[in-house]
């Protein structure tokens, strides 16, 4: 039996308009919550990672990412999720195109340096987060106040979109600093962002309890799958530096598998050729030992390498799509229908 914060949230007069009642409960790992509807199928085939494609390049693709800020999708404290907002305009796009486009979406909405003013603050001041000399912020990601914010955020979204033909997937971020790859931190050699959580609260065993929780927070997702980005997890010592722990990666593949059933999609959000080093490998392979549905988005162009040995090193690990970087229209287009359509024949289930 494994202990973890459960949060329960009320309303009340505060900062905000926000307070948090928080209980803590012996809990099992949870397990999957049944689907009342059709899960949706898996996205298989060659994605846009950055939005909606040129029409040129429309009929070569099988959909693309919906990127949006926690900030602009729920500006407000508890508030409802704004109107005409960048998701609302994709479905409009998706509709839009014509008959047999077939397309999917693909939701990222980003927290850490993008989540909400009002989020920043909950569970204490915002935490710095140092990229040269610029400095953003974000909030105590694993408070159970800033959970709870974002599990309703979840429960909002799944009330309005989980039924959206359109939407097939969304991805988990609650415990992210700037991209919505949780298993990744700052920068390794300047550790004055890890410094700054610490003295902020943080940690590690916070830490494990918000990679469960935010999984968790996406059981009411019914019809749609949802995505973790993995990486070689960052463990941050009470010192503010980074020991890399693979294994508890391959713990929370395992977790989102049972959490979430065949809603998990396990993915990794830099694949290239050659591919990465250190840990990585294992991790791909603990990835494929997994099983579908599994996906991947590759480096930026400048790290990519060989494009064509990257999609089909992807294909050749089971991977059922792959998000493309702002190069592909430049790719040989027999070869990226050549990948395309390797990966649209691997298994989904």
């Amino acid at each position: 039996m494994s202990l973890y914060r459960r949060v329960v949230r009320t309303k009340a007069a505060g900062v905000l308009g926000v307070a948090m009642a928080l209980a803590i409960v012996l809990l099992q790992p949870a397990a999957p919550v049944s689907a009342t509807g059709a899960l949706k199928p898996v996205i298989t085939g060659v994605l846009d990672r950055k939005g909606l494609p040129s029409a040129a390049m429309v009929p070569g693709l099988d959909g693309f990412v919906v990127k949006a800020n926690w900030a602009d999708i729920q500006p407000q404290a508890s508030g409802p999720i704004a109107a005409n907002n960048a998701i609302d305009k994709a479905i409009a796009a998706v509709r839009a195109l014509p008959p047999g486009a077939n397309y999917h979406l693909k939701l990222r909405i980003e927290a850490g340096v993008y989540a909400p003013a009002w989020a920043k603050t909950l569970g204490g001041g915002p935490v710095n987060y140092y990229k040269g000399r610029q400095v953003l912020t974000f909030g105590r990601f694993w408070t159970p106040a800033f959970g709870a914010a974002y599990a309703e955020l979840q429960s909002k979204l799944a009330a309005k979109y989980d039924v959206t033909p359109e939407i097939a997937e969304t991805e988990i971020s609650r415990c992210t600093v700037l991209d919505a790859e949780p298993f990744l931190r700052a920068n390794r050699t300047d550790t004055r962002t890890m410094e700054s959580m610490v003295a902020a609260g943080f940690t590690a065993v916070a830490d494990e309890i918000c990679h469960r929780d935010e999984v968790d927070a996406h059981q009411v997702w019914l019809q749609t799958r949802t995505g973790l980005a993995l990486d070689p997890y960052d463990r941050i010592r009470p010192d503010g530096t980074v020991v890399i722990d693979e294994a508890f990666t391959e713990q929370m593949m395992g977790y989102c598998r049972t959490s979430l059933g065949a809603r998990c999609v396990l993915e990794n959000n830099g694949i290239s050729s050659p591919l990465p080093s250190g840990s990585y490998p294992a991790m791909y392979a603990g990835i494929a030992a997994s099983g579908p549905p599994i996906a991947f988005q590759t480096a930026d162009p400048k790290r990519i390498g060989d494009w064509y040995a990257t999609l089909v090193w992807a294909a050749g690990h089971g991977a059922n799509h792959v998000e493309l970087n702002i190069d592909y229209p430049t790719y040989d287009s027999t070869r990226l229908q050549s990948a395309r359509a390797q990966l649209q024949a691997n298994p989904t289930g």
